[in-house]
């Protein structure tokens, strides 16, 4: 179990302006404090399977961030298959922590294209372990709903949720290769 909380405070020029984040403004106001994450993680981890949920509370409601199970195949440790909600793979930004991230915010390209990141669906995880000859090498490939999830006051989206308004699917696929060396003091990715 962890979690985190961070606060913020915002200023407009004008009273009532309209916001990209975190809502537009009331009419008689132009500064406001805000909870702009707060955060639980319950991540349960067995032998060949891992259960997270992770919730976000703020002022404006509470929503599921992160609610998936994840099964890894016994025989080669390198397959796995997660279904639920989950991060996108797409990009770099995306599985990025927000712990290992430069900036406080992920960037407008990913906020628009790919709003709160997440999304329900099934993805195929292909990731040899240390000592094999891939090792280094990820690959994912999944199918979502691509409507990502909605999550009060940051979206458009009527309520939070996972909103799917057609019988359509988005494929989402992603290669990388990362290694490391002296002891993780170097690493390198691709």
């Amino acid at each position: 179990v962890n979690g985190w909380i961070q606060a913020q405070f915002q200023m407009a020029e004008s009273k009532g302006a309209k916001t990209y984040d975190g809502g537009d403004f009331l009419a008689n106001s132009n500064n406001r404090f805000m909870i702009r994450r707060s955060r639980i993680k319950f991540t349960y981890n067995a032998k060949f399977t891992q259960y997270v949920l992770q919730v976000n509370a703020t002022e404006r409601g509470v929503n599921v961030v992160d609610f998936f199970a994840k099964v890894g195949d016994p025989w080669s440790k390198g397959l796995f298959l997660t279904a639920g909600v989950m991060n996108r793979p797409y990009g770099f930004e995306i599985q990025q922590s927000s712990q290992e991230r430069e900036t406080p915010e992920r960037s407008r390209f990913t906020q628009i294209l790919l709003p709160n990141e997440r999304d329900m669906g099934a993805m195929l995880t292909f990731q040899p372990n240390k000592g094999k000859p891939l090792y280094g090498l990820k690959v994912d490939a999944g199918f979502f709903n691509g409507t990502g999830i909605a999550v009060p006051g940051t979206t458009s989206l009527n309520g939070a949720g996972v909103v799917d308004f057609d019988s359509f699917k988005d494929f989402i696929g992603r290669a990388h290769y990362k290694r490391s060396w002296k002891e993780d003091k170097y690493t390198f990715g691709i």
